[in-house]
């Protein structure tokens, strides 16, 4: 299973970084999949949770070059397989569905959208702490 998404990691990750950092990336990703296999749950999409996992990687990968980018929920997880960017997208549309109204626009604001917790506490007058304690 790693050798199979290697491939797509790496054509993730080669569009958004230089070759050095593509590659360890790519690495840290594996790595990170491995370490955190256990938490995996098989009744869950696994391309949400490896797109998860690679893009804290490219984050960090950004921190560390000091870029600053924007890397939203929509990106072609996989480019070069328009049916892995599908299936992705069409896994985190199902576990949004199962959400109540009020958790999944909180959810999507936050975590998709990167609307900042503060933001979102001043606009709908809740404190940071009931958003933070409303988005896993």
């Amino acid at each position: 299973m790693l050798s199979a998404l290697t491939g797509h990691l790496r054509v993730y990750f080669a569009r958004r970084l230089d070759a050095t950092a593509a590659e360890d990336a790519v690495q840290e990703t594996l790595m990170a999949i491995h370490k955190s296999r256990a938490t995996y749950d098989a009744a869950q999409p696994l391309t949400a949770w490896v797109h998860g996992l690679a893009r804290y990687k490219l984050v960090d990968a950004y921190r560390r070059h000091k870029r600053h980018a924007s890397v939203p929920l929509d990106d072609e997880v996989f480019a070069d397989d328009d049916s892995e960017a599908r299936t992705a997208r069409r896994d985190v549309g199902k576990l949004l569905d199962k959400l109540p109204q009020a958790r999944r626009a909180l959810l999507t604001a936050v975590k998709l959208d990167g609307i900042s917790i503060a933001d979102i506490a001043a606009r709908t007058g809740q404190s940071e702490s009931a958003i933070k304690a409303s988005t896993p």
